[in-house]
């Protein structure tokens, strides 16, 4: 209409009543929505907001949206509607512009490609960002490489499971091969400590069954080493097998290292740490059996174990009172047994009243003498000239015989304790004992040695016990107790005329010492033991300074008081040939008696024979000279030699002279008869 105040249309817009083009493939057939006067776009960024201005009193009117069908796989696109704000998504809104302007200044500053090119006109045509292709291409990107890296880490977890499968397959299958196996070689293992044990029970056995106790051994530990801590004052027997095993030894000590074959034993004074082992010989097994010292006798008893172990240490290191506690308590008696003795010298001592009380084999290093008081002992090897010694209790050893020097030793004792008499060599040891009183002391002892044949013995009495020791002798010659003196100084004991002297290395003399006045048998020598001494008159006896020796003085035994007033030096000579006369008839169970039973006769003598006598050994004692007349019914006999016994029963009466026959008034004379008990 030609006077419409309507304006023109602008250029490119369709006029009214004309028809519209149809709308491009994929595009929205909603037009914009655009004010009649909305002014000119002021910016060319295809991207900004269009904005209208509606006069006041005027309605903006919305064209009707027309919809399109939109091809299946094809994306719809809307435009932005004219005058109004734009999706955010979309357009953003004014406010945000300055930072687009930023955005695409620094996107103008990137170096483009071709691929960004592409991205960007297709966000310019879609009426997007310009980044908007690029971001979903990334985003895209990303998601695909999210997805690859999640594809990946499903892949390998995957295969990490099935390693592990497969690990767990092979475990399986090597632990079920390491259980056969250790089964296998446990068993092997249970099997051989089984054979050790068998083989070794039969070897502990004989120990086990006197008290011994075994170290505990676990059936799952090797028996070729053992390990063990032994406490102190213990004595210890390692054993070690031949089958299996080849039976050595070898023992790891403090003191040092010991080799051994079968069997071995010591005793320890402290505590130690042992380890046994088999030598370097794994087949074979060990075990360790202990006892306490006390019970075994320490290192000097064990030589008595039975069996006996092969090798045995050569010193004593085990304190003494262990071996001493063992004596005590009667262990280590052998079986006597005088094989190899000689006959001559086994018939001697069994004559003169001995009796075997102690012996050793030659598989034994010494010989356990049991405690006797008031005895007197003789000990020698079955081999003549071996070393010989004696050891006291607290491990004293008084006496020592080198070899080849004696044929054996001797001692007396009046207190009960245990004595061991070692050997050095090959013989047997054998000992015999006898009453102190019936040998007469050490001094009987060593005429008793050489009526057995062992010639001068070395002899040993304790300090202690010498004075106990010099009475014997007077005892055993017929003195009664009462009548014996032990002085304590050196003055004269009144009515004495017998003085028995224990030397034992010592020095004694008379005071005055006058020759005239006194003799002894055997003469005064200080390497003699003791000696006999009879004197006229009253001496005093004294001992050297610093030495020990023992005193025992007593008048004459009755039968022989009528000799009390002899001086004569010859008279002496015969009182000493009578004591020693008794000595050797009273270890033959003699009895001396006087007058009972006796009728002297001119030319002889009258012998009534008593209840329980089986023989008599008579003889006359004199004042003067000859001093002595010995009886007989036969062969003449002498002091210098063996008397002559007769025999005689209860009631018998027998009549005795002299040979050649000595004219001697009865009334000068004194009889003394010896009688002997049947037995």
């Amino acid at each position: 209409m030609a006077g419409s105040d309507r304006p023109p249309p602008r250029s490119g817009q369709p006029r009214p009543g004309a028809s519209r083009p149809a709308p491009a493939r994929g595009a929205s057939t909603n037009p914009p929505t655009s004010s009649p006067a909305s002014p000119p776009r002021s910016s060319p960024a295809p991207s900004a907001a269009r904005t209208s201005t509606t006069p006041p009193g005027r309605a903006t009117t919305t064209p009707p949206t027309r919809t399109a069908t939109t091809p299946p796989g094809r994306t719809t696109t809307t435009p932005p509607t004219r005058g109004a704000a734009s999706s955010p998504s979309i357009r953003p809104p004014v406010s945000s512009r300055p930072q687009l302007l930023e955005e695409a200044a620094a996107d103008a500053g990137r170096p483009k490609t071709s691929l960004d090119e592409v991205e960007r006109a297709m966000s310019l045509l879609d009426g997007r960002h310009v980044d908007t292709v690029r971001a979903q291409r990334e985003t895209q990107a990303a998601i695909a490489a999210r997805r690859a890296a999640v594809e990946a880490a499903e892949r390998q977890a995957i295969a990490a499971q099935k390693r592990a499968a497969v690990a767990r397959v092979a475990g399986a299958v090597l632990g079920a091969i390491a259980l056969v196996a250790g089964g296998w070689l446990a068993n092997q293992r249970y099997r051989r400590n089984v054979a050790a044990d068998a083989a070794l029970d039969p070897l502990a056995a004989p120990y086990l069954g006197t008290a011994w106790s075994a170290f505990p051994r676990p059936i799952w530990r090797s028996r070729d080493r053992i390990e063990v801590t032994v406490g102190p004052d213990t004595c210890v027997v390692a054993l070690a097998s031949t089958a299996p095993g080849s039976g050595r030894l070898a023992i790891e000590r403090p003191s040092g290292r010991i080799s051994a074959a079968t069997s071995t034993a010591f005793c320890t004074r402290a505590e130690e740490r042992l380890v046994v082992s088999t030598d370097g010989d794994d087949q074979g097994a060990v075990q360790l059996l202990y006892k306490e010292s006390r019970a075994v006798g320490g290192n000097l008893a064990l030589p008595f174990l039975t069996p006996r172990p092969a090798s045995l240490p050569v010193t004593e290191t085990c304190k003494v009172d262990a071996f001493d506690a063992w004596l005590s308590a009667g262990h280590g008696a052998s079986p006597l047994s005088a094989a190899g003795v000689a006959a001559a010298t086994s018939a001697a001592l069994d004559a003169d009243g001995f009796r075997l009380v102690a012996s050793a084999p030659s598989s034994r290093p010494f010989a356990v003498v049991p405690g006797t008081a008031d005895g007197c002992f003789l000990a020698f090897s079955t081999v003549g000239g071996e070393e010989l010694s004696l050891r006291m209790v607290a491990g004293q050893r008084p006496l020592r015989v080198a070899p080849g020097s004696a044929q054996g030793l001797g001692w007396c004792t009046h207190v009960a304790q245990p004595v061991t008499v070692s050997r050095v060599g090959t013989g047997s040891i054998v000992v015999y004992g006898l009453g102190a009183t019936a040998a007469g002391g050490t001094l009987g002892l060593r005429e008793l040695a050489g009526h057995a044949g062992l010639g001068d013995v070395p002899l040993w009495v304790s300090p202690g016990e010498r004075g106990w020791d010099a009475s014997a002798p007077l005892l055993a010659s017929g003195v009664a107790p009462v009548d014996i003196t032990l002085p304590t100084d050196d003055r004269p004991v009144l009515h004495t005329r017998v003085v028995s002297l224990t030397l034992v290395g010592g020095h004694v003399k008379p005071k005055p010492d006058e020759i005239d006045r006194y003799a002894c048998a055997p003469s005064l020598e200080p390497s003699l033991p003791g000696a006999l001494c009879v004197q006229s008159t009253p001496l005093g006896w004294e001992t050297a300074p610093g030495e020990r020796a023992g005193i025992a003085e007593s008048p004459l035994p009755f039968w022989m008081d009528l000799m009390t007033r002899v001086e004569d030096r010859a008279g002496l000579a015969a009182e000493l040939q009578l004591l020693a006369l008794s000595r050797k008839l009273s270890r033959q169970h003699y009895e001396a008696t006087a007058r009972e039973g006796v009728l002297e006769e001119r030319d002889g003598i009258e012998v009534v024979g008593r209840e329980g006598d089986d023989r008599i050994i008579a003889l006359g004692i004199l004042a003067t000279a000859p001093w002595v007349l010995p009886y007989t019914d036969g062969p003449p006999w002498t002091l210098t030699g063996d008397p002559y016994p007769v025999d005689i029963a209860s009631g018998n009466h027998l009549h005795l002279v002299t040979v050649p026959k000595v004219a001697v008034p009865p009334d000068v004379r004194r009889t003394v008869v010896f009688r002997h008990r049947a037995r």
